[in-house]
């Protein structure tokens, strides 16, 4: 496992990398843009080449981008939707310029229109966004959800209804995350529950097809279909079950990363705390 966590671009794209590494990162997530505005100023090549050195230079071995959280792929009306299918092409098209090969969006809630209904927008959305990007080494990672309110992607099932319809081949994945897979409802925090879980893992959207892990505690129980991110043994998943997914040698070249509360002030004795393990 490549462990890291999300960091601050705070100043500049280029200075992420050392960021990452100065708190013992071997992978980093980075937003590419203002997460909270739908405008966003161009990247310039001389920027992208900036932060391409940097991360060539760093010593990292991975890295992702997190799409801003205005999107909603399955939003059902059309301004939403426009905007968002915009910015995530805008996304895909930066992490191509920045050499990172994974976007990770969260695909958006329905809006009581409907589970199918949403996926329908969430898919034809993303075929547009896959043709019109031409980010050919980018791999687009939907990300798992707890749930909460009328947010897809709350299911492995799901996802790998959505993979099957996308039908991208390595153009497209998932990302895991913790926290909102026990929100969610999926038991792993005993050794026979993990590889339960791992099994149905495998049986729905793919072991291959999960090409990065979002390690995050969390502070509302199993089922809650509350995503609330709680620090790395401080919540509802403790410690321990952390372990299972760290020796797991299925996930030993997967980028696992800490979104946990406190961001990089916290993250350098989590990344401590999680290698004892």
């Amino acid at each position: 496992m490549i462990l890291g966590a999300h960091i601050s671009v705070a100043g500049g794209l280029d200075l992420a990398p050392a960021r990452g590494v100065a708190i013992g990162c071997e992978a980093i997530q980075i937003f590419s843009r203002n997460q909270r505005q739908w405008q966003a100023k161009p990247l310039t090549e001389a920027e992208a080449e900036k932060f391409r050195i940097a991360f060539g230079t760093s010593g990292l071995k991975s890295a992702c981008v997190h799409a801003s959280y205005l999107i909603n792929l399955a939003a059902p009306d059309a301004k939403t939707w426009q905007k968002s299918i915009k910015t995530l092409t805008d996304e895909l098209r930066r992490a191509e310029m920045l050499s990172i090969p994974f976007v990770i969006v969260h695909p958006g809630a329905h809006k009581d229109r409907g589970i199918e209904a949403g996926w329908k927008r969430v898919i034809v959305a993303l075929h547009r966004i896959l043709d019109s990007a031409k980010a050919d080494h980018v791999t687009l990672l939907l990300e798992n959800t707890a749930g909460q309110g009328t947010y897809l992607a709350s299911t492995l099932d799901q996802l790998a209804f959505a993979l099957q319809l996308l039908n991208a081949g390595d153009a497209a994945g998932v990302c895991l995350d913790t926290c909102h897979l026990l929100a969610a409802g999926n038991e792993f925090r005993t050794e026979a529950e993990y590889r339960r879980l791992k099994k149905k893992i495998a049986a729905t959207v793919g072991l291959k097809k999960v090409r990065a892990l979002h390690l995050n505690d969390s502070r509302k129980p199993l089922g809650s279909h509350v995503d609330n991110h709680a620090a790395i043994g401080k919540g509802h998943i403790g410690l321990k079950p952390f372990g299972f997914w760290l020796i797991d040698k299925s996930w030993a070249k997967t980028p696992a990363l800490l979104e946990t509360p406190g961001g990089e002030k916290n993250y350098q004795r989590e990344l401590k705390l999680l290698r004892k393990l």
